[in-house]
């Protein structure tokens, strides 16, 4: 998402907007996957934050970073770059897990919500795994071990819960009754229209 289309989203009456990694890699004409400098992600959420009035949320992918000193380090430039929230992930390109060890991105978050203390920020944290974007383990078990994490990373200190590559109701119902927080899915052409997408309310 770029200043141009957030601008369009505001005017359209939204109320808050969110940033892009792939999307703004692509622009940039850099692979998604914090290929593109942390830097330069965060001139372009820093153009999009000053060049509206609604909050803005950056997709800072997997935190810019191995320790969760790094994830404050960015946290806290992202907090400058004017973005009032934060998408932190899980997933990663490690050759021996394509996701990160729970505890340890739990305690990632942990650096963020206290680097946002610290800042007088009431920063909001979409925690994100991505044991169905990756397609992780057997599908048989991926809400039980989708929720094991979201939990986690709840109790870390995230205010909602992203789990995308969900793509049906039943499945989006079932993570709901599970989750210890609110939960965000990813929305897109590819996925099917739900039928009866306001009885998901019932289950929050």
């Amino acid at each position: 998402m770029g200043r141009r289309s957030t601008i369009i989203y505001e005017a359209a009456g939204l109320e808050a907007v969110g940033t892009s990694s792939a999307g703004i890699a692509a622009a940039l004409g850099v692979p998604d996957g914090e290929h593109l400098a942390r830097d330069e992600m965060l001139a372009v959420v820093s153009r999009i934050a000053h060049g509206v009035g609604i909050p803005v949320s950056a997709d800072i992918e997997a935190g810019y970073g191995d320790t969760p000193d790094d994830v404050a380090g960015t946290v806290r430039k992202t907090i400058d770059a004017g973005a009032v929230g934060i998408n932190l992930e899980d997933g990663t390109d490690n050759s021996e897990s394509s996701l990160m060890d729970t505890h340890r991105h739990s305690e990632k978050i942990r650096a963020a919500r206290k680097t946002a203390d610290e800042a007088d920020l009431p920063l909001v944290i979409n925690g994100r795994t991505d044991v169905f974007w990756r397609d992780v383990g057997n599908e048989a078990d991926r809400i039980e071990h989708a929720i094991e994490r979201a939990n986690e990373y709840y109790d870390a200190g995230s205010d909602c819960l992203f789990i995308p590559g969900v793509t049906d109701a039943e499945t989006i119902a079932a993570l709901v009754d599970g989750l210890d927080g609110p939960l965000n899915v990813l929305g897109g052409q590819k996925y099917r229209r739900f039928q009866n997408s306001t009885s998901l309310v019932s289950h929050a």
